[in-house]
């Protein structure tokens, strides 16, 4: 009360109470004083919910509370879109390091304005775990198929299949191949 109001001043005020994360929209009023030449700011706020339940449906691998353990969102804590999506792509990566490439996650909220809560469900589609049941190798004639297929560390016979791990094991090949070169 008293201070000389200064827009910019305002916006970088506004700009650090939404960095705090916990709300949802910050709206300002400014309405006349008592007095000429003064007026009064009125900030609305309004809190983002805190997370009420937090289910999951479809998920066989593990179970509701081992898939919880790995995420940000927790029940009690801000709702927040942003690393939600964030937390369902670090499952969808646990997942794949489980062999289960086609895996996706998608979620539903339901707000309740009155409760101040957002209830959210994780609905969880496994696909197939897979494994590599055989690695064949084409069109090497300097070395035999199964020394090129020795240099595979993750995607070879028997293990869960990796698909983001492939680039890795190209790269092993690669520099089997450049080595036995360099050797010739």
């Amino acid at each position: 009360p008293g201070h000389l109001f200064y827009e910019r001043r305002l916006r970088l005020d506004i700009r650090n109470v939404f960095m705090m994360g916990d709300l949802k929209d910050v709206k300002i009023e400014a309405q006349p004083g008592e007095k000429a030449g003064l007026m009064v700011l009125l900030v609305r706020v309004v809190e983002k919910p805190l997370v009420g339940r937090l289910d999951f449906n479809g998920n066989k691998k593990w179970d509701g509370r081992r898939l919880q353990e790995s995420m940000k969102i927790l029940p009690k804590v801000a709702f927040d879109e942003a690393k939600l999506r964030a937390d369902l792509e670090a499952l969808r990566k646990l997942y794949l390091e489980e062999g289960y490439p086609d895996a996706s996650l998608t979620y539903t909220f339901k707000e309740d304005p009155i409760q101040g809560t957002a209830d959210v469900t994780v609905m969880v589609s496994e696909g197939f775990q897979v494994k590599v049941t055989g690695v064949t190798i084409i069109g090497s004639a300097a070395f035999s198929g199964q020394k090129v297929a020795d240099q595979l560390k993750e995607n070879r016979d028997g293990n869960k299949y990796r698909p983001d791990l492939l680039p890795a094991d190209l790269k092993k090949i690669e520099e089997f191949s450049a080595q036995k070169e360099q050797e010739i």
